[in-house]
C-alpha cells in the first residue's frame, strides 16, 4: 500500500514539473499591425478579360502564441481595398480570422465608386501561419448588387495578406478571454 501511494505522489510531482516547463516555453503576445495585401476578384463581369486586382492597406490587432503552437493567431482588422483602373473602386473591409496552418476568416466589404454602393459578406478559407494569410473567399451580395455593374456578378476572391508588426506586447496570463487578450 505504501509503495502504491509513494509511486502516485512521484507521478504527480513529475507532471507538475512538466506543466511548469511547458508553461515557460509558451509565450503569448498581442500585436498592432499594418495590413498589406493583394486581392483578385473573378472576371465574371461585363467585358472583363482578367481578374480585377485590388491593393489593400489597413490596421489590425492580433493575438499570437509562440512555443509548441508557434504561428497560431487570432486577429481583427480594418482595411481599404482599392482598384485603380478605368473606374476606381474602393472597398472598406472589416475582417476577423484565426489560423494555425488552416485559416478560417470572415469579412464584410462595403464597395463604392462614390456614385453607387455594394455590400458583400465574404467567408474565407485558406492557409495561414504567423503574419501571412492566403485565402479564397466567396462574395455574398447583401444590397446594391444589381445597381453596381462591376461587382454584380463577381463571386470569388483570392486574398494574400501580410501583417507588419508595429507594436508587440506580452499578454498577462490572468486575462483569459480572447477579447481581453486581443484588445
Amino acid at each position: 500500500m505504501l509503495s502504491i501511494c509513494s509511486s502516485s505522489l512521484c507521478h504527480s510531482q513529475s507532471l507538475d514539473t512538466l506543466q511548469i516547463e511547458i508553461r515557460h516555453l509558451r509565450k503569448e503576445y498581442k500585436k498592432t499591425e499594418i495590413v498589406v495585401g493583394l486581392d483578385f476578384q473573378t472576371a465574371n463581369f461585363k467585358n472583363a478579360k482578367e481578374p480585377r486586382k485590388y491593393v489593400e492597406i489597413g490596421i489590425g490587432r492580433s493575438f499570437h502564441i509562440d512555443g509548441f503552437e508557434s504561428g497560431a493567431a487570432f486577429g481583427a482588422y480594418v482595411s481599404e481595398e482599392i482598384h485603380f483602373g478605368d473606374k476606381n473602386i474602393y472597398g472598406t473591409k472589416f475582417g476577423v480570422y484565426t489560423h494555425y496552418l488552416f485559416d478560417i476568416g470572415f469579412a464584410t466589404v462595403y464597395y463604392t465608386d462614390f456614385k453607387k454602393v455594394n455590400l458583400k459578406l465574404r467567408p474565407e478559407l485558406g492557409v495561414g501561419l504567423g503574419a501571412i494569410r492566403i485565402v479564397g473567399g466567396y462574395n455574398i451580395p447583401v444590397f446594391g448588387n444589381k445597381s453596381f455593374e462591376e461587382l454584380a456578378r463577381s463571386r470569388g476572391e483570392l486574398t494574400i495578406q501580410g501583417f507588419i508588426p508595429v507594436k508587440k506586447t506580452a499578454v498577462n496570463e490572468k486575462s483569459r478571454t480572447i477579447f481581453n487578450r486581443l484588445f
